[in-house]
């Protein structure tokens, strides 16, 4: 008796291990650059992209920009937030700024399972610009909750959205620039939606460079709905209850 109750604890502690690994959801990125300042009718980036556990890294080029993307992937079964996060690493050339050129980069992460039901989709974007680089212009950010979530919707930006988020340094020290002038801060926009199973997320990102340099961006996109246990844990809670209460009951029977 004691060797079976054992093993149902064992096996429920089994069950959540098993259950609680991250599960990737599916991916697709787009880089677009357009010469005549506006963020559609571009020309499409060559990507080169390289996938590492929970994260892949694209890198393209034109004579507009040089960017590299680095982003990563959430969908844990059980939890209450899934999360798609990404940084952009930007060179942009004096064409870029001269031609009035933009660059849109378009994440889309599908097949989401977990979590669902009423929740906030919060779209997080920072810029992180060295002082010393002098880089200015502005950088906008939006995200976007596709259901169903399957890869028929690349893209879908008609989906429940975040507002805009917005960060703008366009002079030294002007409106919009961080401590000492730089092109550094952070906005945060969020919006109630309502999610099944499965969902996608579309994230959009616009920057608009008025001076050649290197600049960093970070845009986090997130669901956070109220948490309701996995069955899993359940399993395992219910198990662990049963071992415990038959070693008391044998422990009892002794006394």
């Amino acid at each position: 008796m004691k060797t079976r109750n054992i093993s149902g604890l064992l096996l429920g502690a089994l069950a959540v291990i098993l259950t609680s690994q991250s599960a990737n959801a599916a991916l697709a990125i787009r880089l677009t650059t357009d010469s005549n300042g506006s963020a559609a009718g571009g020309t499409i980036f060559t990507t080169d992209c390289t996938s590492a556990g929970n994260s892949i890294v694209c890198t393209a080029a034109n004579v507009y920009f040089d960017a590299q993307l680095s982003t990563a992937i959430t969908n844990v079964p059980g939890t209450s937030v899934a999360d798609l996060g990404k940084t952009l690493n930007v060179t942009s050339t004096a064409l870029a700024v001269s031609s009035g050129a933009t660059l849109m980069l378009q994440v889309y992460a599908f097949d989401f399972t977990s979590p669902t039901g009423p929740g906030t989709l919060t779209e997080s974007l920072t810029a992180n610009n060295p002082v010393a680089t002098g880089v200015l212009g502005s950088i906008t950010g939006q995200g976007f909750l596709a259901l169903p979530g399957g890869g028929a919707n690349t893209f879908i930006t008609t989906a429940s959205a975040t507002p805009i988020a917005s960060i703008s340094c366009q002079t030294v020290g002007g409106a919009g620039c961080g401590t000492g002038g730089a092109f550094i801060g952070t906005d945060v926009e969020s919006a109630s939606v309502v999610s099944t199973s499965p969902f996608a997320f579309t994230n959009v990102m616009v920057y608009d460079p008025t001076t050649a340099g290197i600049a960093n961006f970070s845009s986090d996109l997130s669901l956070l709905t109220t948490t309701v246990p996995d069955p899993a844990s359940v399993v395992f809670m219910g198990t662990t209850l049963l071992g415990l209460s038959s070693l008391l009951r044998k422990k009892f029977r002794r006394s």
